[in-house]
């Protein structure tokens, strides 16, 4: 609403900080602190979990999802998203922010009504795989399927854990996650302006 509704110059409207600088730097600094507990707070599960409310059963998901697709999906999206935050001439512009954000909305809830929920979080939606990954380096491991709740290990060390599901391109997702960031770095640093030069 800010985005669409408030002044359309990026320095006097909310939502390109809130997007590009909390939201996309400072949520995986949260993550590396405090483990994927913070999985339980996505706006996404929020909206989705209100949505079930109207309905009297729980949501059976309607279609399989292809198993040879694995995160491919989500790999693609990252690579799309930081293309938009890099290369994008209009990425700060707080309308057209504000409309990717609502269709991002829109296709992750309709999406988890057609595949289910675990299965968008752990496929599809880059932004829950890309902050889990930040969340596994944290001290704090949080089971989810299990009664014991929250354990302390050391850091890092959830990365090693074996009991994870291998998903396919998951490897292909950590490249594009590392790849992006060494590109963003590089993009802004003097080195680059004097290559372009």
């Amino acid at each position: 609403i800010v985005g669409l509704t408030g002044p359309q110059n990026p320095l006097m409207n909310l939502i390109p900080h809130v997007l590009w600088v909390n939201w996309w730097i400072g949520m995986p600094l949260l993550f590396m602190l405090f483990g994927n507990l913070l999985q339980l707070f996505s706006p996404i599960d929020t909206l989705f979990n209100t949505i079930t409310l109207f309905f009297k059963k729980p949501l059976i998901p309607l279609f399989a999802y292809p198993s040879w697709l694995g995160c491919w999906p989500a790999t693609f999206l990252l690579l799309s998203w930081c293309w938009i935050e890099v290369i994008y001439p209009n990425a700060a512009l707080p309308r057209y922010i504000s409309s990717i954000v609502i269709i991002w909305l829109i296709t992750c809830n309709s999406l988890k009504i057609l595949f289910g929920q675990d299965c968008v979080r752990n496929h599809i939606d880059f932004f829950a795989i890309y902050f889990s990954y930040f969340g596994k380096t944290s001290p704090f491991y949080y089971h989810e399927k299990k009664a014991q709740g929250v354990a302390f290990i050391w850091p890092f060390k959830g990365l090693l854990i074996k009991n994870q599901p291998s998903i396919s391109g998951s490897v292909s997702f950590v490249i594009a996650m590392l790849s992006t960031v060494l590109f963003d770095g590089l993009h802004g640093s003097d080195a680059w302006q004097f290559y372009e030069q």
